[in-house]
């Protein structure tokens, strides 16, 4: 049976994976900050199928906490998902430098501490590690006229790039590193007139990571499966 370990799964995109993997029949190892406030996950029908966890994953502690609670369990797939949206500043006169900090802290290093702390899990199954980016971390993408937001901006796109160096070092593993773009989705964070549900995100990505194997380790992909510009 799949087993699918996912950060950040008590709103948004998360949860709507852990439904999905649910519904699939998998496992899902569910991890938030604040399980019990987690009420929408704590809810999910799975019984003995969902285990949910506490992680930070800006906290060394917090991530080797869940590698020993887990132990050797097999990971077919590994979701970095948690993340933040950080200061949205609009120029050079209105910039949190403090903020940007924090959001580096969060979308990048926590997703690779994760993936380094769980890497025997993925590999023990050859599964796969899945972070989600964005494609406003496109730097091909930008132009004038888009919103100019430093710290979430930059953050996708240094995220992108460990997660490709990561895709050289972990090949010899028989792991596959992928990069997701979940669409523009009716979250929190995306807002209410978003394109597409969280359910059609969802899908999309299950479907997607689906049919991408080693041979494609690296690679920066919308949740419809088409290649993004990096």
């Amino acid at each position: 049976m799949t087993t699918v370990l996912i950060t950040g799964a008590n709103r948004g995109i998360g949860l709507g994976l852990a439904r999905h993997y649910l519904s699939a029949g998998a496992n899902v190892v569910a991890t938030c900050r604040t399980p019990s406030k987690a009420s929408e996950l704590k809810n999910l029908k799975g019984g003995d199928r969902i285990r949910i966890h506490k992680l930070d994953v800006t906290s060394d502690q917090s991530v080797a906490a869940l590698k020993h609670e887990i132990g050797e369990t097999p990971i077919d797939i590994l979701y970095n998902n948690a993340g933040i949206g950080g200061p949205h500043n609009r120029g050079l006169d209105d910039v949190d430098y403090e903020g940007w900090t924090e959001t580096f802290e969060t979308n990048v290093q926590g997703p690779l501490r994760v993936a380094a702390a769980l890497r025997d899990n993925v590999k023990s199954a050859k599964g796969k590690i899945v972070s989600i980016t964005s494609g406003m971390g496109s730097i091909g993408a930008l132009g004038p006229g888009f919103l100019m937001i430093y710290a979430y901006r930059s953050s996708k796109t240094a995220l992108n790039m460990v997660m490709r160096i990561l895709s050289f070092e972990l090949q010899k593993d028989g792991i596959t590193v992928i990069l997701m773009s979940p669409g523009w989705v009716r979250t929190d964070m995306g807002g209410p007139n978003a394109a597409i549900s969280v359910e059609q995100s969802a899908s999309g990505i299950a479907s997607t990571v689906a049919g991408i194997g080693l041979d494609r380790t690296g690679c920066f992909v919308n949740y419809d499966g088409t290649t993004l510009p990096w």
